[in-house]
């Protein structure tokens, strides 16, 4: 996890806390990275990130003054399915890298498959950000890497050799990058075989927290072919052996288990998750998956009660309760 990132002040000589809310404006899409993928590559839209972390004010600024202002969600929910990345979950370690994310507000431009085609730092207005959203479908960016890539086999053939060279952290980003776009590439042809080729044969590039990016590739390929069972078997085995501290990303497999996965004895897994999710923070998000799974696996006493609770939190956080009370009706019905 990143803990020191520059935070580009304009106007501004502090970065504090602060909680994001939308009512208007941009449709900031509440899922997964490899549901944002998807929703891309099926809509044929350009995605757009939004990084920042909870002590960026400017951040928050922006998400007040410029991200809600109709003129500006129209033309994005038109053109752009919109993501807000938070750079100090663990779960987006990966993309914080790999976009070389080091300075807040950072406004990402990707294309619907996920490539980085632009990379913009610092507080935007409304004209200049919906320029640069213009510039993007125009084919008119900026490219936001300067650095020449050295192809992943020619690097892999040596990596000693060039880590002395260009440095170890420039040449693990190097890997890293092609690695991911790797991976994209074989989950848009669903070819099992490349990918596991690409991840043997980078096994021995003395990676960073190595076990740690292959568990993220192979989640995100599994869940972008939609092989839910090979994707039980990864997470399972992973989280069974590594503690995870991330109640986000405990709660977001734990959900991902609630839509896709019908086994029992499997979804009691994610129960253990979403469990442990629930020691580090007690909230909204996680509480609706813990009721949600309870009622999946046959736990009605439990759920209800869970269901409840989650309704009490909504209230005290000034949270629309509709979906928790859809599903608390949903299943009075079964």
């Amino acid at each position: 996890m990143i803990k020191h990132l520059t935070c580009i002040l304009i106007g501004y000589i502090f970065c504090t806390t602060t909680v994001f809310s939308y009512s208007k404006g941009i449709d900031f899409q509440d899922e997964s990275w490899a549901n944002i993928l998807k929703t891309a590559q099926t809509q044929n839209k350009h995605i757009f990130i939004d990084a920042y972390a909870d002590y960026c004010l400017p951040c928050k600024a922006m998400e007040k003054e410029t991200f809600s202002q109709v003129v500006v969600g129209d033309f994005f929910n038109e053109h752009f399915v919109s993501y807000k990345m938070d750079i100090e979950a663990s779960k987006n370690d990966y993309l914080v890298h790999i976009y070389k994310i080091k300075e807040l507000p950072a406004l990402l431009f990707l294309s619907p498959e996920g490539i980085l085609l632009q990379k913009v730092i610092g507080k935007q207005e409304l004209q200049p950000l919906l320029e640069l959203g213009n510039k993007t479908l125009q084919n008119k960016w900026t490219p936001d890497e300067d650095v020449k890539l050295i192809p992943l086999n020619k690097i892999m053939s040596d990596v000693a050799t060039h880590k002395i060279q260009l440095g170890g952290t420039e040449v693990n980003w190097m890997i890293q990058k092609q690695v991911y776009e790797a991976v994209l590439q074989s989950a848009k042809n669903k070819d099992k075989v490349s990918f596991q080729n690409l991840l043997t044969n980078t096994s021995k590039a003395n990676l960073p927290n190595r076990d740690r990016f292959t568990f993220n590739m192979q989640t995100l390929f599994y869940q972008l072919i939609e092989d839910w069972q090979v994707y039980f078997e990864v997470t399972s085995a992973y989280l069974s052996k590594t503690e995870n501290t991330d109640p986000v990303e405990l709660n977001e497999i734990a959900w991902t288990y609630y839509q896709h996965i019908e086994n029992t004895q499997q979804l009691k897994k994610a129960l253990q998750w979403i469990e442990q999710s629930l020691k580090i923070e007690s909230e909204y998000y996680n509480n609706y998956t813990y009721a949600a799974l309870l009622y999946k696996t046959g736990f009605l006493q439990k759920a209800n009660k869970i269901a409840k609770k989650t309704r009490e939190i909504a209230h005290m956080r000034g949270i629309n309760d509709s979906d928790i009370i859809y599903l608390m009706e949903k299943n009075a019905k079964q």
